[in-house]
């Protein structure tokens, strides 16, 4: 009984820890996305500042 709840027990921190790792890609392909749209205003308002 132990080693089944055990084995439960690794098995759902197995499907968080996926369902984590997803979500860290997502949210760092997001930060990537914003990082870059960040530049491309900074760049647009120097050029705009500078007229």
């Amino acid at each position: 009984a132990e080693c089944e709840e055990l084995a439960a027990k690794v098995e759902l921190l197995n499907t968080e820890n996926q369902n984590l790792r997803t979500e860290l890609q997502q949210l760092s392909d997001e930060c990537e996305k914003l990082t870059s749209e960040n530049a491309s205003i900074l760049v647009r308002l120097f050029v705009l500042v500078s007229e």
